[in-house]
């Protein structure tokens, strides 16, 4: 979609944006809703074995910002737990709050409710929306892969309602690393140059060199 740089930035057209996007990613989601719903299917291998699967899952969506942050529909805080991104630079790690489809779901509520209320004073109704964006609360796109609690039955990244949501399949950037390798990689590079320089200096060979060279 090609939009003129004057009017991307405008509010109409990223409101419109994020609801066209939840609409394709809530295709994403109907296939496996229908896929679950048939109980699942057996699957021919490559050696011709077959396989039953009875059910469809997704363990992690692997997105850097700003994709995480468009999947979550959690603005700049953190797509995991409510973090403020002005907070983002302190270490803390203690009594943080993490993202489910219950307490997102009751935050865009007791927001709306205070905004949409009549009597609700203009400072009031301002200071509800500010606050909803500072906690990355999205107040007019529906997350298409949020799963309401009439619905817990069709699941797709877990059964616990507390501990499984897609809030909590967004692994952190920093964690990439980990995931493709890279430190496993870094480990065995390590003590090939441990043995190599035990070999060259010790004259040992690869299963002489001590750990404590290393």
């Amino acid at each position: 979609m090609l939009l003129s740089q004057k009017n991307k930035n405008r509010v109409e057209i990223k409101r419109f944006l994020k609801v066209l996007r939840h609409k394709l990613l809530a295709a994403v989601r109907r296939c496996y809703d229908e896929y679950n719903a048939k109980g699942g299917a057996i699957l021919t291998l490559q050696d011709k074995r077959l396989v039953y699967f009875p059910r469809a899952c997704i363990y992690a969506i692997y997105a850097d910002y700003p994709a995480a942050a468009k999947c979550a529909l959690t603005v700049k805080s953190c797509p995991v737990c409510y973090t403020k991104e002005c907070n983002m630079a302190i270490a803390q790690t203690w009594n943080l709050v993490y993202r489910n489809d219950g307490d997102m779901s009751y935050k865009k509520s007791m927001y709306k409710n205070v905004i949409e209320n009549k009597d609700t004073t203009a400072v009031r109704r301002k200071t509800a929306r500010t606050q909803a964006r500072t906690f990355g609360i999205d107040l007019f796109t529906s997350n298409a892969f949020a799963t309401q609690p009439q619905e817990r039955h069709n699941w797709i990244f877990g059964p616990d309602p507390d501990k499984d949501s897609l809030w909590q399949s967004l692994p952190q950037v920093t964690l990439h690393g980990f995931d493709e390798g890279l430190c496993q990689k870094l480990n065995f590079a390590m003590l090939e140059m441990a043995v190599t320089e035990g070999n060259t200096r010790l004259k040992m060979s690869a299963t002489e060199v001590p750990s404590s060279n290393t």
